[in-house]
């Protein structure tokens, strides 16, 4: 069975919303710059994909985190772009994909805490859960339905269109709302810094340098339908997930895990690797992950097939990364144009399929968004311009 995209909602360092993202990702405007971060009782700085200013939200959301804040305004621009009367489902499941969800808030309870209160506020405790956000979205519209929650770090939304969409083809939803959000945090960059990960020098450049990341944050939601007069974007053809149970952290340099999926996907989907017109690839900026990609496209993937990673704009939005890139993928079908890869470096050499420097217009009808996660976390879904036909996976 078919799902289509009827609603798409975002917001990144790059736009408030829809329109505004799509605009600046293909004019390859700079979303990342230096920021200095409290940490604690120290000072870290930081190139990151940050948001200046917090998006306007109801009164009773005032004191939520600004992850919170970030998925509110992502998951009511879709419901309003999508146009679909909530009363009109009894049966909805909101998928969320989230890193951190609401850690912020437990870490100033901590910060309280330490500083000698000793009667914390309780609802910076309840607003800590992982699940907090989804539950609240779910009540300010009074959803009847499930609530699913992700936590696969970097793969995490992507994840959960992937579950709303095995959902609504196995009809345990009606209605699917699917996406993922993260901030900013002490956290995070704490984390990755002690990881080396961190590209403290400039703006990360994917499959290029290799020096590392820059973190980012934002939320994006899709709303995912059956009814394909409902379509006004793309078509989910479905997606799959596997491990590599490699390594904590670095997924297994020779790209076997990602061929595996890779080759499963195309099996199921019953298309050809040439078939795939665009992919928008995990391309994080560090040596360990933009050679294992790299690996696995050049073998498995002709150079009819543009690559190229969008971080360079955004950062790495962690658990929002997935839904963010496959909004990008939405937004390269509609406008049958590949956005750039920017900030390259030393890329002399490169097959030609790997787009940087501009944006370049080109005929797509199947798209893959691609991401990766800790843990050896693999996962793709397959994206389909909603007028093109090809078979199904089942998720």
């Amino acid at each position: 069975m078919s799902v289509y995209v009827s609603g798409i909602g975002i917001i990144s360092s790059l736009g408030k919303n829809y329109s505004e993202h799509k605009q600046h990702l293909f004019d390859l405007k700079e979303g990342i710059s230096k920021h200095l971060y409290k940490n604690h009782d120290s000072i870290l700085e930081s190139y990151t994909g940050s948001i200046t200013s917090d998006p306007e939200v109801p009164e009773q959301y005032k004191d939520e985190t600004r992850n919170f804040k970030f998925a509110f305004t992502a998951f009511e621009e879709a419901l309003a772009s999508s146009g679909v009367n909530l009363k009109a489902y009894h049966n909805i499941a909101v998928c969320l994909g989230t890193s951190l969800g609401g850690k912020s808030a437990g870490q100033n309870a901590l910060y309280q805490f330490e500083e000698g209160e000793r009667q914390v506020d309780a609802s910076l405790l309840e607003k800590a859960s992982v699940y907090h956000i989804a539950d609240e979205l779910m009540a300010y519209h009074d959803i009847v339905g499930a609530s699913y929650v992700i936590s696969t770090a970097c793969s995490a939304s992507n994840n959960a269109v992937i579950l709303g969409t095995q959902l609504l083809q196995d009809g345990d939803c009606d209605l699917a709302i699917c996406g993922g959000c993260d901030e900013l945090s002490d956290i995070s960059l704490a984390g990755f810094t002690s990881l080396g990960a961190i590209n403290t020098e400039m703006a990360c450049q994917p499959y290029s340098s290799g020096k590392g990341i820059n973190l980012g944050e934002g939320a994006g939601f899709v709303v995912l339908v059956k009814d394909q007069s409902l379509a006004k974007y793309g078509k989910i053809i479905g997606g799959l997930i596997t491990s590599d149970g490699y390594h904590i952290t670095a997924p297994k340099p020779t790209g076997e895990g990602a061929a595996q999926i890779a080759k499963q996907l195309v099996t199921q989907a019953g298309i050809d690797y040439s078939e795939i017109d665009y992919i928008n690839g995990h391309g994080t900026g560090t040596q360990a992950n933009d050679k294992m990609e790299k690996n696995m496209y050049g073998k498995f993937f002709p150079t009819t097939t543009l690559i190229s990673s969008t971080k360079g704009q955004t950062g790495h939005t962690l658990g929002a990364a997935g839904i963010i890139e496959l909004i990008n993928c939405l937004a390269a079908i509609e406008e049958q144009t590949v956005p750039a890869t920017k900030n390259e470096i030393g890329i002399e050499g490169f097959p030609e399929n790997f787009v940087y420097h501009q944006k370049r217009e080109y005929p797509i009808r199947n798209a893959l968004n691609f991401s990766f996660a800790f843990g050896g976390n693999n996962s793709w879904c397959l994206i389909v311009i909603f007028r093109f036909t090809s078979r199904n996976i089942t998720c």
